[in-house]
């Protein structure tokens, strides 16, 4: 026991506070301004919210973890816990109540659903998904307050947002190369000509990142600048010679991922990727960034 205090004193001197992803939900303008149609969620995240402007602590989840201790002691110690849990989820329903009753809402919340919330407390999170970028010919893509972040993350070798680019890239190659003049099918990168292509797709890609810093007002010297552009290159020259092919593997392990998320929504639990997965085939690294 002595060893395992000594271990978590740190941990224990620190006052508890919200992470910043809970508190991002308490300042969501959803959990602010509740209305008559606010989904649940939003109206237990305002009553918790309440509960931890009174307290200065979220609800106590009421698990014990598992440390070294006579049964005896454990038990006594996780009945006082479980008893403190019972009456923060009381609060925090009491003030849901309160809150059903001044919208007028005919339909009550579940009280086993305000009790998982209290549970899982403090490890919500707000995720809002946000439309794909899209390339277009003789547009640049436009980053808005994701910028910045974008910016950096290209001089970090182990993010995978050169290859995110490069798959940008290739868009814009397609929608300025249709098989015909009648805007028929699209013309895949590789299929006939694959050096001339691969030439056209990394200056595509270049032009993508000079766009990119241009907006993020961010200037990178050499030899990071031109490190930057020769992995860019590297990736637009593996997708050229794919020649718009799919590996089986990649296409299941591409479905399993997909499958996960969307099982991840239904249910309801865990959290689901914010926002762009990507995976490196090549590496066997996946990366999420929030573009």
């Amino acid at each position: 026991n002595f060893d395992e205090a000594a271990k978590a004193v740190l941990k224990t001197l620190n006052p508890p506070a919200p992470s910043s992803s809970v508190k991002e939900v308490f300042r969501a303008e959803e959990c602010q301004n509740l209305t008559r149609d606010s989904a649940n969620f939003w109206v237990i995240a305002h009553a918790i919210s309440a509960f931890h402007q009174t307290h200065s602590v979220l609800p106590l989840p009421g698990a014990v973890p598992d440390m070294k201790a006579r049964s005896k002691d454990y038990i006594e110690l996780q009945n006082v816990y479980k008893s403190k849990a019972r009456e923060d989820v009381a609060e925090v329903l009491a003030t849901v109540r309160s809150l059903e009753k001044e919208l007028g809402r005919s339909i009550l919340i579940d009280e086993k659903e305000v009790e998982a919330f209290c549970k899982g407390a403090g490890y919500i999170k707000l995720v809002r998904g946000r439309p794909f970028h899209t390339a277009r010919p003789n547009e640049m893509v436009k980053w808005g307050d994701r910028a910045r972040f974008a910016a950096g993350a290209l001089e970090n070798p182990d993010s995978l947002i050169l290859l995110y680019i490069a798959s940008l890239a290739y868009d814009s190659f397609l929608a300025s190369h249709p098989i015909d003049a009648l805007g028929g099918a699209q013309k895949v990168p590789g299929l006939d000509a694959a050096e001339p292509d691969t030439q056209k797709m990394i200056g595509i890609a270049e032009a993508i990142i000079d766009s990119l810093l241009n907006e993020a007002s961010r200037f990178i010297e050499d030899p990071e600048y031109s490190e930057i552009k020769h992995v860019s290159a590297k990736f637009v020259e593996e997708i050229v010679r794919a020649g718009g092919s799919e590996l089986h593997n990649i296409a299941a392990l591409t479905g399993g991922m997909v499958a996960q998320e969307v099982i991840k929504v239904i249910t309801k639990q865990y959290i689901p990727v914010d926002n762009t997965c990507l995976f490196d085939g090549i590496a066997s690294k996946t990366s999420v960034l929030r573009l």
